[in-house]
């Protein structure tokens, strides 16, 4: 999957983003963790915000900081045997994860959307008039094709024989 982001924020400088891992230590990590017996929880908090902090994207704005976080602590959470604290290696395994898997962002102008790649290949083949899976004339694939690409539903009409473009005029001006 593709994930088109929005365009216009800032990135974090390392004090932003030491601080804005911290509070999210605390409010995610914490609340479901708790740290070892025997460690200093200070040091070991410390340690894994650095780790977080040193595996994913140093120009990545808050949004998509943000993003990283969730899907690290659904990873990490996941994959956890037990309520104490993961080790480091958990949440530095599921920081490169997720900066690896969201290494496709495309950047855009507008709201943040999530578009699978599949889409995106049907409007190219849509804009050249290659053939498409008549899957996307109709029901949902046809909504979100033309909801989350460039595509419109005139381009659409030429790959519907005229039969068929009647009925799908009669279905919407009934629909109206």
């Amino acid at each position: 999957m593709m994930w088109l982001m929005k365009h216009g924020g800032t990135s974090m400088n390392y004090n932003q983003r030491i601080a804005h891992i911290k509070q999210w230590f605390k409010s995610s990590v914490l609340t479901r963790f708790t740290p070892p017996n025997g460690v200093d929880p200070l040091i070991v908090a410390v340690d894994t915000i650095e780790a977080i902090n040193a595996n994913i994207p140093a120009d990545a704005d808050q949004r998509l900081v943000d993003h990283y976080l969730e899907s690290i602590i659904k990873e990490t959470t996941r994959n956890a045997k037990s309520r104490t604290l993961p080790v480091i290696e958990k949440f530095t395994t599921a920081a490169k994860g997720v900066s690896h898997r969201t290494s496709e962002v495309l950047v855009i102008d507008g709201p943040a959307t999530r578009v699978d790649r599949e889409y995106i290949v049907t409007e190219g083949r849509v804009k050249r008039g290659e053939a498409i899976c008549d899957s996307y004339l109709s029901g949902h694939k046809r909504q979100t094709l033309l909801m989350t690409t460039s595509v419109e539903q005139k381009d659409l009409d030429k790959y519907l024989a005229p039969a068929a473009r009647m009925q799908y005029n009669k279905e919407r001006e009934n629909n109206t």
